[in-house]
């Protein structure tokens, strides 16, 4: 898997994520340290992105939703109506999350 994916250091990003050693104690410089951060943020976005398409991942949503964890709407029109996260993208970094 890790080498059809395209980032470096899946390995380590992977680690960081689960918040585990790396078997090889490696110390990586500033540079390097870097690029892992940046590859477990693309992995971390990857994973959630398709739990949440998961039976699972729509249930843990729904209840969200119904708790309005995400917020409500501040229109006075909108009666509290609450609200849900949505991507405008599927390329990571191109925009933000947006709540309607």
């Amino acid at each position: 898997l890790s080498s059809q994916l395209p980032f470096p250091y899946y390995d380590y990003a992977l680690d960081m994520i689960l918040d585990s050693e790396s078997p090889t104690e490696e110390v990586l410089t500033d540079e390097q340290q870097e690029m892992v951060e940046s590859a477990a943020e693309m992995l971390y976005g990857l994973i959630h992105a398709r739990f949440i398409l998961t039976s699972r991942g729509m249930n843990s949503m729904l209840e969200k939703y119904r708790v309005a964890d995400f917020g409500r709407c501040p229109r006075v029109m909108c009666e509290g109506q609450e609200t849900l996260p949505v991507g405008e993208s599927d390329v990571p970094r191109v925009s933000t999350v947006r709540l309607f």
